[in-house]
Order: structure tokens, then sequence, then C-alpha cells
């Protein structure tokens, strides 16, 4: 009859147990805490005092062993895998053919997002980007963003992040917010792929400001205002003093 492996063999007795927990101390100092730990079960490691709390260290052991092994790495910049944007970009940006559908499209950039490791978050923040480039295409994108795979925050997320990109950059060197992106954050919310109370607090400008910028704007037009009115007036005034020359004229030739 075979003998059990005496490795992974254990005794409910007592003094099996004692003697052997002084022998795996004795032995600390010859084969290295590492080895042990290694070799060791928790319950063990946690009778012999090389662990703190067998609970913790599993825990801490799943989260390393799933890091390691099952944990993928996803490219969010271009550079990190340029192949992987332009063939992304290409899907989004070529001619539709009658054969392409929404669904059909967003399977292809899922196989992108596998094939290259993509972000996901990365590959939905460029595709809004050529729905922003393409407004006569909105019903197409609003169908592929509708089957989009990811969490309800994160349409929102990425527009406040464009809109953030504008209202907090130089103003001498950024231009002012497109209106596409205004047109784009509009479909989502007709469709309700975003809701307002989530994406208000990232316009611009804030509730405080908003009548300190009325009154600025009131102020404007009201300079405009005069200025055409002024303009307007000067030129009524040059048009009757030609017409009253022109008369004067004619009533000399007539007298003549």
């Amino acid at each position: 009859q075979k003998q059990p492996d005496a490795e992974v063999s254990c005794s409910d007795s007592k003094e099996q147990r004692v003697a052997f927990k002084s022998l795996a101390l004795a032995c600390m100092e010859l084969v290295g805490e590492s080895l042990l730990k290694e070799r060791l079960d928790m319950d063990t490691l946690e009778v012999l005092g090389l662990v703190h709390s067998k609970t913790i260290f599993n825990q801490k052991y799943v989260k390393t062993k799933t890091k390691l092994y099952y944990k993928q790495q996803k490219f969010n910049l271009f550079r990190e895998e340029s192949e992987g944007y332009s063939k992304l970009i290409a899907e989004l940006g070529h001619e539709r053919r009658p054969e392409m559908t929404p669904v059909s499209m967003l399977d292809n950039i899922k196989s992108l997002i596998g094939r290259f490791n993509l972000d996901p978050n990365r590959v939905l923040g460029v595709t809004l980007e050529a729905f922003k480039s393409y407004p006569n295409m909105k019903d197409f994108f609003l169908r592929l963003l509708e089957h989009y795979p990811c969490e309800p925050n994160t349409f929102v997320n990425i527009l406040g992040f464009n809109f953030h990109s504008y209202q907090h950059a130089d103003v001498m060197r950024c231009p002012p917010t497109p209106s596409s992106l205004y047109n784009m954050a509009a479909q989502l919310l007709h469709r309700r792929l975003v809701k307002l109370k989530d994406i208000y607090p990232h316009l611009g400008p804030a509730d405080s400001k908003m009548e300190e910028f009325y009154k600025s704007v009131m102020e404007d037009a009201k300079s405009k205002e005069k200025k055409v009115t002024v303009v307007s007036l000067m030129t009524s005034a040059e048009k009757t003093d030609e017409e009253a020359e022109k008369e004067a004229e004619s009533q000399k030739e007539k007298e003549v």
C-alpha cells in the first residue's frame, strides 16, 4: 500500500503537532523564513507566528496572484499603441459602406480593444471625437454609443474633461468652447446617455459668476447698440445734407 506524502500529510495528534512546531522553529535558522512560507500551509504559518493573520495573508496572496497572472495592461496613450489607435481612427473615419451598421462597427472596435489591449475609456473618448467631427452622422454614432459597454458616468467624465480643457486654458492661446461640443452634449442628453444634473457642474461659468457675466454681456450689447445708433444718425445726416445740396442745384438750374 502506498504511503501518503509526508509533506502534505497532517496528523491530529497533539504531541506530533507540538513536535512539528518545535522542529519547524528550529529549522527556521537553517532554511530561512521565506522557504517555510513557501512550503507550509496558512494554518501552520499562523501557529508558528510567521504571519499575523492567515486571512489577511491569504487576501494579499490572492491580490498579488491576480495582478501577476490575470490583470491585463490597457494602453491609454497613442504613443503606447500607435498601430491600434491608428486602426481605430481609420475605422471611425472611413467612408460608411451600406452594410456597415453601428453594431457591426462596435464589434470591430471591440476586436481592436482586445487585439491591441486598448483602454476602453480612451477608445470611447476617440469615438466621441469622431462623433463631434461628423455631425451629419449623429444618428449612426448615437446608436453605436447606446450599445457601448461602459459605466454610466463614463460619458459624463469624458464630456466634463473636454469642457474643463477649454474653460481653464489660456484664453489667448486656446479657442472658445466649440459649438460642436455643445451640440454633442445636447444629443447625448436627448438620448438619455447622460443626465443634466451630472453634466451641469462641468459647464461654465459657475452659478456664482452668472450675474456678473450677464451684466458684462448686457453692457457690451448696449455699447455696440450706441455705436450703431451714432453711425446710423451720422449716415442719415450726411444723406440729408446731400439731398439738400442736390435740391438747391436743381432749383438753380430751373431758374436759369
